[in-house]
């Protein structure tokens, strides 16, 4: 019968197990302890499991905020507030999928947000009506019908945030990342509308259309580092499933290769790094589109005495019908494709009397 139940020390087993005899030379069968370091955890055999917590996670923020005002002034009032931001973030701590434990500094990176933003919203009241600009002498059921009118908006304005290069394979313990090769530049990407699905229907691309990418098996997989046949007839090259992002180059550019069913050339961009080292590619180096948002209102007060008033008011979400696109996929499988998100007005009316 086994030994149980044992209060170990530094997890070091092997003599209560009977695998170890100290008076014995060391063999492939008399094999000497091997010991965990002093702040290595070994689960007491009471519980039948333990949850380590500690405060790994690490970020900062740093801005510049300005906001100028500008208080009613002939009926027209105007509040405007920008940021220039950067935040810096363990990007892996969240979900506890470090590259490395042991050096966590490797998954630090930028925050989500964006670098700069701009918020804005203003109110005016039309110049028409008695002492105003326009129908200034108008009196009776006329100036009633056409003073007080009103106006405002709400626009904001945000560069695109950070995102992520995604689909290389974990040659370490997680965030697998991609490896750099010569021809790689960060891509500025541009909002477009010129991918026909249908008759009736679009879809939207990123970097362009035709794409400048291509998905290609990673060269990793048919070189040596994966085995070919055994002594048993099994081939590990073909179930090797690692990609390769591929940069579309003219045909005949030197150290190029080209794809035999389509007749493309390309150069490789992003490769997989080799079982066990880490991608030269950090995190968060791509951006999404800017963001872009204006809502405005209009509204007319009715006098009906002096105390009272009634307020007829319609807004508007989206008032210029911007289209806004879906999240693309930045995988290199997809090639930043997005979907079509048509951009719509919303209009929501109110009445509200006022005493």
């Amino acid at each position: 019968m086994g030994v149980q139940q044992r209060v170990l020390r530094n997890g070091c087993d092997r003599i209560a197990n009977g695998l170890y005899n100290p008076a014995a030379p060391a063999s492939a069968t008399n094999i000497p302890t091997r010991c965990f370091a002093e702040n290595y955890l070994q689960l007491n055999p009471q519980f039948a499991g333990a949850t380590y917590n500690g405060n790994f996670g690490h970020s900062n923020y740093h801005s510049l905020q300005i906001q100028t005002s500008m208080r009613a002034i002939h009926g027209i009032s105007f509040q405007g507030t920008y940021a220039w931001a950067k935040s810096m973030q363990d990007v892996a701590n969240f979900a506890n999928t470090w590259t490395d434990p042991r050096q966590r500094s490797l998954d630090w990176a930028r925050g989500r947000q964006g670098p700069h933003t701009f918020r804005a919203n203003g109110t005016m009241e039309l110049p028409i009506g008695p002492n105003k600009l326009l129908l200034g002498n108008a009196s009776g059921w006329l100036a009633r019908a056409v003073e007080r009118w009103q106006t405002s908006f709400i626009l904001n304005l945000a560069s695109g945030s950070p995102a992520d290069i995604i689909g290389a394979g974990n040659m370490r313990y997680g965030n697998g990342r991609m490896v750099a090769t010569q021809y790689w530049q960060i891509p500025q990407g541009q909002t477009s509308w010129d991918r026909q699905v249908s008759a009736t229907s679009r879809q939207g691309s990123w970097y362009g259309t035709p794409s400048p990418f291509v998905s290609v098996r990673d060269p990793q997989c048919a070189s040596s580092l994966v085995g070919g046949p055994d002594n048993m007839g099994f081939n590990l090259q073909p179930v090797c499933n690692l990609n390769a992002l591929g940069l579309i180059v003219p045909a005949g550019t030197a150290g190029a290769t080209t794809i035999a069913a389509s007749g493309t050339s390309y150069v490789l961009g992003l490769v997989n790094p080799t079982p066990g080292n880490i991608g030269t590619l950090g995190a968060r180096t791509l951006d999404y589109w800017g963001q872009f948002q204006l809502d405005a209102n209009l509204s007319k007060n009715f006098r009906l005495t002096e105390s009272k008033s009634i307020q007829v008011r319609v807004d508007t979400n989206n008032v210029l019908n911007h289209p806004t696109p879906g999240i693309p996929s930045f995988s290199i499988t997809s090639l930043g494709n997005i979907t079509t998100k048509s951009g719509s007005r919303t209009f929501q009316g109110q009445l509200r009397l006022t005493f």
